[in-house]
């Protein structure tokens, strides 16, 4: 009894099976991206596949992961694209050849599905351009980047200025130990918080103590309290310590801010020093890569 119901039961699973199989092929056969075909169900084995693959692919290389769709644009006889990554990055790719034509940054990061608007030259020569969401930390010092002189700047420095040291055609501030260099800041948007960035550049003279210490601090004037403060160590007289310190700020109406780098220990050249915070907006870039 036990051997006649154990073959009902093997029986009934291999008609099921049969079936299943039966009507598999039906349906593969009835299916246009199967090929109409049970056999192979959708794996051609001979003909030419209805999508022929590219032979030869251009590939460019971004700085950061694409969020937004790029935008075409033909000038001339060329198409190129408009490409905006999520470093903040937009580039410009002739689609003839894969060639990046150029790199403009426009914040530190794209804004997630914020795809380029181009309005050509054909539409207006007035407002032709890339017009490209982002996010940055817009810069509130005056010369942050020490362009040709450090005059915005005050030190401690007893001739009023430190000596200034042009190296590889940049400036550069020359402090010794005990050395200050500053910057005020009026603040006067509304009391509120602020993600910040702090950043700046040294490099360690030739003779000096090894490591230095340059320490960098934003102060309220009034209270004189200390919002932010960073230390580096330059140790080396080829290759500069920078830094990049981000931090949420509480900044209050109409208080004047003190931004100010001093030399704790050594002698070291000073490059850059630059405080903002993070916005978004929208910026304007030519055609030929101008902001």
């Amino acid at each position: 009894m036990q051997v006649l119901q154990t073959s009902r039961k093997l029986w009934g699973a291999v008609i099921a099976f049969l079936l299943s199989v039966t009507l598999a092929g039906t349906a593969f056969a009835a299916w246009p991206q199967y090929q109409g075909s049970g056999t192979h169900n959708g794996r051609i084995t001979n003909g030419t596949p209805p999508l022929q693959m590219p032979t030869d692919i251009e590939t460019v290389t971004l700085d950061g992961a694409i969020d937004s769709e790029s935008v075409l644009n033909t000038e001339g006889t060329e198409v190129y694209s408009y490409t905006l990554d999520s470093s903040g990055q937009l580039t410009k790719v002739r689609l003839s050849d894969g060639e990046p034509i150029w790199h403009v940054s426009v914040g530190t990061s794209g804004i997630q599905l914020g795809s380029p608007a181009l309005i050509p030259e054909s539409v207006s020569t007035t407002y032709a351009g890339v017009y490209v969401p982002a996010t940055n930390y817009y810069g509130m010092l005056l010369n942050q980047y020490f362009d040709t002189d450090i005059s915005d700047w005050e030190t401690s420095n007893p001739t009023g200025q430190p000596p200034v040291v042009w190296v590889d055609e940049d400036v550069h501030a020359a402090l010794a130990e005990g050395d200050a260099m500053w910057q005020d800041l009026n603040y006067t948007a509304a009391t509120g918080t602020k993600s910040a960035q702090l950043f700046s550049e040294a490099l360690l003279q030739t003779g000096s103590v090894n490591p230095a210490e340059v320490l960098y601090t934003i102060t309220n004037t009034a209270t004189q309290e200390v919002i932010m403060d960073y230390t580096i160590s330059p140790n080396s007289t080829s290759v500069w310590t920078e830094f990049s310190e981000y931090r949420d700020l509480t900044l209050t109406q109409n208080t004047t801010y003190r931004v100010q780098a001093t030399v704790i220990t050594g002698n070291v050249y000073i490059h850059d020093i630059g405080f903002g915070w993070q916005t978004g907006g929208v910026s304007k870039v030519s055609l030929d890569g101008g902001t």
